[in-house]
């Protein structure tokens, strides 16, 4: 761990600034992550895939706020373990066994 402080500067000020910058290239990494996993489950346009991945990579905050302004809006996002209304009606449509049918 030591190691790792030396490549910082001495200066107070300058290893904030350095501290800084570390912390907004793991905001950065983080937000491009994030944006790559919501337009993989959003669409299946490849193009559409990699413009919205690029845009988060090369302009990161504002990118980001750029991203939430033009991903598609959808509601096909299942929760984990959870059927539709449409798998669940017809599951239980013709069972007879449950008061769901």
């Amino acid at each position: 761990m030591l190691q790792l402080l030396t490549i910082l500067s001495d200066n107070p000020a300058l290893r904030m600034a350095q501290i800084g910058l570390i912390l907004l290239a793991l905001i950065a990494v983080y937000l491009v992550c994030f944006t790559t996993r919501d337009i993989l489950l959003r669409t299946d346009s490849f193009l559409y895939q990699l413009l919205c991945v690029l845009l988060v990579a090369l302009l990161p905050i504002l990118g980001f706020f750029l991203y939430l302004l033009i991903r598609p809006v959808t509601d096909a996002i299942p929760a984990r373990g959870t059927r539709s209304g449409a798998e669940d009606s017809r599951i239980h449509g013709g069972c007879g066994g449950c008061s769901r049918g």
